[in-house]
C-alpha cells in the first residue's frame, strides 16, 4: 500500500472526513489528543511544508481555519493547537503533509509548546548571532 493519506484520499481507506473541497480534506486523526483532533492534508501528495507550491499553501491554512471555526462552534472547545510535524526528526510519522488541530477545552493540562519543548537558556545569548545567520 501507498500512503495511507493518499489512500484516504481516494476512498480506499476509511476516513471520518469533516471536510472536503477539491484540494483539501480533513477527517478526524485517529489517535485523538483530544474531542474532535483532526488533520488537514493536500489531496496531492506533499512531503513536507517545504515541498508545497506557495499558491497552495494559503489554501491549506484557510481550509485550516475554516474547520478550526467548526471545532469551536460546534464542539464548544475553547481554544486550539495547530501543528505540522515536518521530517522524521520532528515527529512526522506519516510522509504527507498534514496539520493538526487539536481542540482545547479547559481542562487540558501543559498543552503549550513550552510543555513540549523547554526553553533553551543557553541560545538566548545567541539570538543575534541566529538572526544574523537566518537574514544573510
Amino acid at each position: 500500500m501507498q500512503c495511507i493519506f493518499c489512500e484516504i484520499v481516494k476512498g480506499s481507506v476509511q476516513s471520518y472526513k469533516i471536510f472536503e473541497s477539491e484540494n483539501f480534506l480533513a477527517f478526524l486523526d485517529i489517535n485523538p489528543r483530544s474531542k474532535g483532533h483532526c488533520l488537514v492534508i493536500p489531496k496531492q501528495h506533499y512531503q513536507s511544508l517545504l515541498e508545497m507550491p506557495e499558491d497552495k499553501i494559503f489554501g491549506l491554512f484557510n481550509v485550516t481555519k475554516h474547520v478550526a471555526n467548526k471545532i469551536i462552534s460546534k464542539l464548544n472547545a475553547k481554544a486550539f493547537n495547530i501543528c505540522i510535524n515536518n521530517g522524521k526528526d520532528a515527529g512526522q510519522v506519516i510522509p504527507h503533509l498534514h496539520v493538526h488541530i487539536i481542540p482545547r477545552y479547559g481542562e487540558d493540562k501543559d498543552v503549550a509548546i513550552e510543555a513540549i519543548l523547554p526553553v533553551k537558556e543557553e541560545l538566548k545569548n545567541k539570538l543575534v548571532e541566529i538572526a544574523n545567520i537566518l537574514k544573510g
